[in-house]
């Protein structure tokens, strides 16, 4: 097998793509795997193909495509969108009890005229125990 040069030997041509070769070789070596020498020389014949695939890449002989070369042209870009605080889970919504306007108003309407009482009746003793009781 050493005689031959390192595409005969994995059994590809020179046009054979890069996954055509690896399947070249992980058949052969399955194929062989009991005598360590051939195997040796596989592995060899491969890596004498990678490092030629390469040198031919380096000047320009093999084109490579543009999804391999500007991946970063694939990638679509991600918008973030804001947080809102407006819309909450429905789960979180589950756990906190939302007052009604009513029950809000009713409260604050009867603590005004309790405050005005107290602030427009005079207290004869002068105590703040009327104020703080509104």
């Amino acid at each position: 097998m050493s005689e031959q040069n390192p595409y005969e030997q994995l059994g590809v041509t020179e046009e054979s793509s890069f996954e055509e070769i690896q399947e070249a070789k992980q058949r052969l070596v399955q194929q062989y795997q009991n005598d360590s020498k051939i195997v040796e020389s596989i592995e060899a014949a491969y890596d004498s193909v990678l490092m030629d695939r390469l040198r031919m890449r380096q000047e320009g002989r093999i084109k490579v495509p543009d999804r391999i070369r500007f991946p970063e042209r694939l990638t679509i870009p991600v918008e973030s969108k804001p947080v809102t605080s407006g819309k909450s889970p429905n789960w979180w919504k589950s756990l906190i009890d939302t007052p009604s306007a009513r029950d809000i108003a009713v409260p604050a309407v009867i603590y005004a005229c309790l405050g005005a009482i107290t602030l427009l009746v005079p207290d004869p003793s002068g105590s703040l125990l009327p104020l703080l009781l509104a």
